[in-house]
């Protein structure tokens, strides 16, 4: 009688110790799951903010040339369409520099380098050429 007390708390034991083990695997997996989550949305945002220069900047051309060529701004409303698309370059770009202050994964080093330099290179070179280096410190 008492041996088979002792079996059935030892299946018990070792019910508690699997169970625990599966707890504890399970709850890894979604902590890295869920940062997973997180670190692919920081980088879809980041893709998306990237993506929506080129749009802008055609925009920005397109209304230009319209500005020149009628001698008049296009207004939709009281909106002068150019500056309306000129004001969201800066605002995209302060979005995309925003976007590069987040914490990504090692993994990301080597891009984000890439990508600080084009970015910080190309306003180096702007400058240098208008002669106002110190607006890209």
């Amino acid at each position: 009688m008492n041996s088979r007390d002792n079996n059935r708390k030892m299946i018990v034991l070792q019910f508690l110790c699997f169970a625990a083990i599966f707890i504890v695997y399970f709850i890894v997996n979604y902590v890295l799951e869920v940062q997973f989550v997180d670190t692919m949305l920081k980088t879809y945002n980041h893709l998306l903010i990237i993506n929506e220069r080129p749009s802008i900047v055609k925009y920005v051309v397109v209304f230009t040339f319209e500005h020149y060529a009628e001698k008049k701004g296009f207004k939709v409303g009281d909106v002068d369409m150019r500056l309306h698309y000129i004001s969201q370059i800066y605002s995209n770009e302060k979005n995309v520099f925003t976007s590069l202050k987040e914490t990504y994964p090692s993994t990301y080093s080597s891009y984000l380098k890439t990508f600080e330099n084009y970015n910080y290179d190309l306003c180096s070179s702007y400058a240098d050429f208008v002669g106002q280096k110190s607006r890209c410190e």
